[in-house]
């Protein structure tokens, strides 16, 4: 799992991607489940869908309003009932 950048500024988009395999092949049609943790504990969940290449991008926006910090993101797959597993990372977000 990636971010489109290390850091942002407040009223950025931050694009965060994951790539889903099963074995050594991509595995499309799986649900992502990203959870993003603000600094202050608060927390947002966005849900995609992964291409056929396995890949899932997810979008969110740093509003004005946002703390300031490390933010951290965890990826959580799954197709059919079946658990890919889990990614985690993190990110800034600076003035």
């Amino acid at each position: 799992m990636t971010t489109d950048s290390a850091s942002y500024s407040l009223n950025q988009w931050v694009t965060i991607t994951a790539s889903v395999l099963l074995g050594q092949s991509p595995a499309p049609g799986a649900s992502v489940t990203f959870a993003v943790t603000e600094p202050d504990g608060s927390a947002v969940t966005k849900t995609a869908t992964t291409d056929t290449s396995g890949v899932a991008v997810a979008k969110l926006r740093v509003k004005r309003n946002d703390p300031t910090g490390t933010y951290g993101v965890q990826a959580h797959a799954s197709l059919d009932s079946a658990i890919f597993g889990d990614a985690t990372s993190s990110f800034d977000v600076v003035l």
